[in-house]
């Protein structure tokens, strides 16, 4: 049905550049046409703890940081996906790219969700927050601070539907945490 169908291209305008009462209603409505289609974002990690138990055969996860042009991008990757009956595929922004591309995780969301839609893709969909992690100046200028927006970004991802987090220790300064995680 969506895949014949433009109206996901408008709608996908609209929640990028639209009105914030514009964006917030497309996105709605492109989570709202996944779920009936089924195209929802879910974790991974079951995925992985029962490959781990030997479950499912073995196979290769592509994670691919979608950043520029991402919705024809994602079309791409779930038209090749379909095509190729890949079996998982992650789709990923780090907190770096989000930075310099401004894409919310709202937004990241909703665009990968309208791409599959589009191309036909149904299944659960991994997307999921890259490089989680403090970044290491502004830790060592305001340790509280950076770890408080790193609790913000966390909960920004879930709450937009996206439940796999890819974790990285800083890697630049002795004096940041060697964990990603905040303490709880």
């Amino acid at each position: 049905m969506l895949k014949e169908s433009t109206n996901i291209d408008a709608l996908v305008r609209r929640a990028v550049f639209g009105t914030e009462d514009e964006k917030a209603h497309a996105r709605w409505m492109i989570w709202e046409m996944g779920q009936k289609a089924g195209v929802r974002p879910a974790s991974i990690h079951e995925l992985y703890l029962a490959r781990g138990r030997g479950e499912v055969p073995p196979f290769t996860t592509p994670a691919m940081n979608v950043r520029i042009l991402s919705y024809d991008a994602a079309r791409a990757i779930f038209r090749a996906a379909k095509k190729l009956d890949a079996g998982a595929i992650i789709c990923e922004i780090a907190r770096s790219e989000i930075a310099y591309t401004d894409q919310r995780p709202a937004e990241y969301v909703a665009v990968m969700t309208a791409a599959a839609l589009r191309e036909g893709f149904t299944g659960p969909l991994f997307i999921q927050g890259d490089h989680v992690q403090v970044n290491a100046k502004k830790y060592a200028a305001d340790p509280a601070a950076e770890l408080q927006a790193l609790k913000a970004l966390i909960e920004e991802e879930l709450h937009a539907g996206r439940w796999s987090t890819s974790p990285s220790p800083t890697s630049t300064s002795s004096s940041a945490p060697t964990t990603s995680a905040p303490p709880s």
